[in-house]
């Protein structure tokens, strides 16, 4: 079974301990991925992509940069992030 949902370490406790039957002493930074369970009633979760850009104009030139984000649920999962200077084309 397959499917496209992020997953993190973070999520492998809170699987485990879902499994056991443990409850959890404080709540845990990951999430049960219920998804790859095999007793029928696996999620229908969704995640929701979101880019988050910021630029910002300096001397010489621009720095821009991104992250994408997936989210499911309470949980963020960091996929990528980038950022570059792009020099001004008036810039010596």
């Amino acid at each position: 079974m397959a499917n496209d949902l992020p997953t993190s370490n973070l999520d492998v406790a809170a699987t485990i301990m879902h499994i056991l039957g443990l409850k959890p002493a404080e709540p845990l930074d990951g999430r049960v991925m219920s998804e790859v369970m095999t007793e029928g009633n696996g999620s229908s979760a969704t995640a929701k992509a979101e880019t988050l850009e910021a630029l910002r104009d300096l001397p010489g030139g621009r720095w821009q940069q991104h992250l994408r984000l997936s989210k499911i649920e309470s949980s963020v999962y960091l996929d990528e992030g980038d950022g570059a200077f792009t020099p001004s084309p008036d810039a010596e």
